[in-house]
């Protein structure tokens, strides 16, 4: 768990824990400098708690993202469980998703549904994973950290989560994903508490079902957006970060499989050489850039799920 003044909700989230009908060995807790009573919870907490919680006290504000790096590198389970501080967990997570990973020994990473709240923990009537499905999304935008739990062995391979990819619930299922390994469970067990102030904002998050339409503002400022220039150069590093790392779990010979880590540096490298090329071209004047977005359109650069996307962003340039 990762907490930054969260006094106010965390307490219900501890609760949770204890009415686990498979309790956890041991509870992690890296705060970030909060200035509140967060740490003053954990530590009441940790007194009759009937399992192991270490906190963990940054002396300056890391980040959530390098927040919860420091957590996972303090966590010594072979089976672990992301945790917001302000969600609560229904009674039953930890058997169920334990049930998942015993029946799929091959599996590395489990994520499971979540159910939208407001901030009295009144659910509405919509699933993170609803959410995305309603919007006309593949499940490959289902990144939620607090719906993560993760094998040791995949944790090995991406920890410490570089400072420069922004998210480490991103990071974890990039690698879930590229190396298929992830099995998301429909099954809702906990609630995702929404309110003013919490860390994610993405469109996703929004407790209010939205559809297919409700995106394309959101695409549009992606398009035609002064920062989308700066998105592309931050997805050129992420490939770059990711491709790097392999090459490191590569040269250890890693104890899984090398197939699947190949397959996935040889599919990181295409995606990279793809976004490196196609950031070429908006550099270009009109008339060269529209000969490149031509050439490409015939050996079929646009033919992928986010084609037609890539084709006006070539068109408009940077």
């Amino acid at each position: 768990m990762a907490t930054y003044n969260g006094s106010k909700y965390l307490q219900e989230q501890l609760n949770s824990f204890l009415l686990q009908t498979r309790l956890p060995h041991e509870l992690v807790v890296s705060d970030d400098a909060s200035k509140d009573d967060t740490c003053k919870i954990i530590e009441e907490f940790s007194v009759n708690a009937p399992f192991d919680v270490r906190l963990i006290r940054n002396r300056e504000n890391s980040g959530y993202s390098a927040n919860f790096n420091k957590a996972l590198l303090e966590s010594k389970g072979d089976l672990v469980f992301l945790s917001d501080q302000d969600d609560v967990w229904f009674s039953d997570k930890i058997e169920h998703m334990l049930s998942r990973v015993l029946d799929n020994p091959d599996t590395l990473l489990f994520m499971n549904d979540a159910q939208f709240t407001n901030e009295a923990l009144v659910p509405v009537n919509i699933t993170k994973l609803g959410q995305i499905r309603s919007a006309g999304l593949s499940d490959t935008s289902f990144v939620m950290g607090c719906c993560i739990c993760v094998r040791r062995e995949l944790l090995n391979i991406c920890l410490p989560i570089p400072d420069d990819f922004g998210s480490h619930d991103g990071w974890l299922v990039r690698f879930g994903i590229g190396l298929n390994t992830r099995i998301i469970d429909k099954k809702v067990l906990q609630y995702y508490r929404r309110h003013s102030s919490n860390t994610s904002n993405v469109i996703f998050n929004n407790p209010q079902r939205i559809s297919y339409l409700d995106l394309f503002p959101y695409y549009f400022k992606v398009i035609f957006g002064s920062n989308s220039h700066e998105e592309e150069k931050s997805r050129i590093l992420k490939n770059k970060l990711i491709l790097s790392r392999l090459d490191l779990v590569l040269a250890k010979r890693s104890i899984l499989d090398t197939k699947r880590l190949l397959e996935f540096r040889e599919s990181t490298v295409k995606e990279l050489f793809f976004l490196e090329k196609h950031l070429k071209i908006r550099t270009r004047p009109f008339l060269p850039r529209l000969f490149q977005v031509t050439c490409s359109f015939v050996v079929g650069d646009y033919f992928s799920i986010r084609g037609f996307r890539v084709l006006l962003q070539d068109i408009v340039g940077e």
